[in-house]
């Protein structure tokens, strides 16, 4: 997951994961809803979104369930 690696902006997640802004911004809407990311200080290029200290803490046991579910 990238936002594991570092914090990124919706524009350049959008690019990352080929998805279009609109796209994006509705998944990060539900995942800062559940707590799974945080969105850090706000700085020229919009608010920068990182994983929550949970989704960090526990982000082995999430990719095992995914790769279940896939």
């Amino acid at each position: 997951m990238a936002l594991r690696a570092r914090p990124y902006n919706a524009h350049q997640l959008a690019r990352l994961l080929d998805l279009d802004y609109k796209t994006i911004t509705h998944h990060l809407k539900t995942l800062l809803k559940n707590e799974l990311v945080v969105r850090l200080s706000r700085g020229s290029y919009g608010a920068a979104y990182s994983l929550s200290e949970f989704m960090d803490d526990n982000f082995e046991h999430f990719e095992e369930i995914w790769a279940k579910l896939g």
